[in-house]
């Protein structure tokens, strides 16, 4: 196929990184065969360049996949087939001179809250950026297929930034591209959330108005996700490797990665901190995902990352009140978060579990990450996350691991609606993964460290 002739050099590059959109949005749960599609305000005024039918988003290869509809529905540029659903697009564009990029999906978690009527808290970071609400569209749950339909699921839209459509799907948008992705990503993992808290029986307590608004992304914000999100889809880079495997930097960059390889990654969102360089603490690039920290100029000092950065402050408090701390976390896995909501303790219901017995906390409002007890190990920070802490750089990083599943594990059990229930450790004489024996980490770390070897050679063994 051919690309448009009515695609200039702006067009097509706004139509590439819409073909990346495409990609990301796949990775994020939003594939659905061949169906779902993306948008872009033409500039010039004639409509709008859509995604055309018949292959999935992933499938995007660039501005020749895309095909220019009018706000009447004509095809006026390129060769592909036009989507029915088009007045989606077209009279959210009218509606909204705001929103200049468009997606329809239809992610899991969000499909099965658009058959519900349970609203969306402000659980995690991702529910707090709906924290003002997102509508439903309740008219019908067939295809959008007119321009009456299509406005009237604009006018559902209303000022949001996405809306669930009954037994459908979702519509979600932006003033950019990496707006409109951040949108649809983060109401799939905002659904994702409520549906785990509510089926728990778990007691929750969603954030503040004023503390929502501060989990909120910023535009700045949403600017950076999306180059990292684009990032994590290109070639990866070469070059970037360190010279001395051995190094403080390299350590810091493969533990990094350990994380992200065992599902801690959550977007750009995740911190790893060590002391290294004379004693001066170290941290990945907040601009990069968790997998993307791979180089010497993919680590900094704690004090030159900028200070605003949630996880940067809790780690930069820590470090400078604690010489003895080796390692941290700034962990916001998806059952960590989410856990960091619930009003109930962390339940010792396995060994990982265990690990954190008398020594996990929640944060009070007025109180002081950085004099918590010496002996905490996890410290949840209400509709956040957590952070880990570890006398070495391996432990902190085991501990994050143990964490994520301990709270899926309590998230689980309590979901059944079986009876469920655990033997604190000093009922039973015995004690749990301590972590305190230097044999258990080395043969615990450098586990996880093959297992990233084989993932990054490509040589996965059977169930990883």
């Amino acid at each position: 196929m051919e690309i448009p002739k009515e695609a200039d050099g702006d067009i097509r590059r706004l139509l590439q990184e819409l073909t990346e959109a495409g990609s990301v949005l796949e990775q994020g749960g939003h594939g659905d065969k061949v169906l779902g599609h993306v948008s872009l305000r033409d500039p010039a005024g004639r409509g709008f360049w859509m995604k055309r039918s018949g292959i999935s988003l992933a499938e995007l290869e660039g501005p020749e996949d895309f095909v220019l509809v009018d706000f009447d529905g004509r095809k006026i540029a390129g060769d592909g087939v036009r989507h029915a659903e088009w007045p989606i697009h077209g009279e959210i564009f009218l509606r909204r001179s705001d929103i200049n990029v468009i997606g329809h999906t239809h992610p899991y978690y969000a499909g099965v809250m658009a058959t519900t009527e349970q609203p969306i808290e402000p659980l995690t970071p991702s529910g707090a950026f709906f924290a003002a609400g997102m509508p439903r569209y309740r008219e019908t749950s067939n295809l959008i297929i007119d321009k009456q339909m299509g406005e009237d699921l604009a006018v559902a839209l209303g000022d949001a930034d996405a809306v669930l459509m009954r037994n459908h799907g979702i519509t979600y948008g932006g003033a950019t591209i990496g707006d409109c992705v951040a949108a649809g990503l983060l109401c799939e993992y905002a659904c994702r959330d409520q549906l785990r808290a509510s089926v728990s029986g778990l007691t929750f307590e969603p954030a503040s108005e004023n503390a929502a608004a501060g989990l909120r992304l910023t535009g700045e914000e949403v600017s950076t996700l999306w180059q990292s999100l684009r990032l994590g889809i290109a070639e990866p880079a070469g070059g970037r490797g360190f010279e001395d495997n051995t190094s403080s930097d390299a350590r810091l960059a493969e533990a990094c990665r350990v994380l992200a390889n065992e599902g801690l990654e959550f977007l750009n969102s995740g911190l790893v901190a060590c002391r290294g360089r004379d004693g001066q603490a170290i941290v990945g690039l907040p601009d990069l995902s968790l997998s993307q920290v791979r180089g010497p100029d993919d680590v900094l000092a704690l004090e030159e990352a900028a200070q605003d950065h949630p996880g940067v402050t809790h780690l930069s408090a820590l470090f400078a009140a604690r010489p003895e701390l080796d390692g941290a976390v700034y962990c916001r896995a998806p059952a960590v978060a989410l856990f960091s909501a619930c009003a109930d303790p962390l339940a010792p219901t396995g060994d990982e579990g265990k690990h954190f017995e008398g020594a996990a906390m929640r944060l009070a409002p007025d109180e002081e990450i950085a004099r918590i007890p010496a002996e905490t190990r996890a410290v949840f920070l209400p509709n956040e996350g957590a952070v880990i802490l570890g006398p070495s750089l391996e432990v902190a990083c085991l501990r994050a691991i143990f964490l994520e599943r301990a709270c899926a594990v309590q998230l689980d059990a309590a979901s059944t609606g079986l009876a469920w229930g655990w033997l604190p450790d000093s009922d039973q004489g015995v004690v749990g993964m301590t972590l305190e024996g230097q044999g258990q980490i080395d043969s615990f770390w450098n586990f996880y460290c093959r297992k990233l070897a084989r993932a990054e050679a490509g040589k996965r063994l059977p169930g990883e």
